[in-house]
């Protein structure tokens, strides 16, 4: 399946606009409208807000790249291990550069968040997972075709 007429452009344009809306877009106007509305929790998005665009485009680009190629493809299973990963690090690095501390008389109380990243990576390992799979039956699938039709 590695011909030109199995490549999809648009597909990989729409999906990476719809990853960069999704993970950079939509987090960085919600965040302006809460620290334009609350001005007293600025305090809480200081460090994200680079974070989600720095990682946020590189999933953007990947996810571009993964729905480029057609299943059955070396190069959609990296990319998609790839852009898993790097989700996975999206996701990490904006909820650990969450400033959720209570401040109360002179007890500072930080609020970790271990389940929702524990459910997360969980997550990240089982959507990592489905790459392969995806190109192991849809690889074997168009080799045994492949053998078929005499092209090798």
């Amino acid at each position: 399946m590695n011909s030109e007429e199995n490549r999809h452009p648009i597909k990989a344009m729409i999906m990476g606009i719809v990853y960069l809306v999704l993970l950079v877009i939509v987090p960085i106007v919600s965040i302006s409208m809460i620290t334009g509305s609350y001005p007293d929790y600025e305090y809480i998005f200081e460090d994200v807000t680079s974070n989600i665009i720095i990682f946020g485009t590189i999933v953007a680009v990947l996810g571009a790249i993964t729905a480029y190629f057609d299943k059955g493809e070396i190069y959609r299973m990296v990319s998609g291990i790839t852009k898993t990963g790097f989700l996975g690090i999206y996701i990490f690095s904006v909820i650990s550069g969450l400033d959720l501390s209570i401040d109360i008389e002179q007890v500072t109380a930080e609020i970790a968040l271990p389940g929702i990243l524990a459910l997360m990576l969980i997550l990240v390992v089982i959507k990592a997972g489905y790459f392969p799979l995806e190109y192991y039956l849809y690889g074997i699938k168009d080799e045994g075709m492949r053998g078929e039709k005499g092209l090798f």
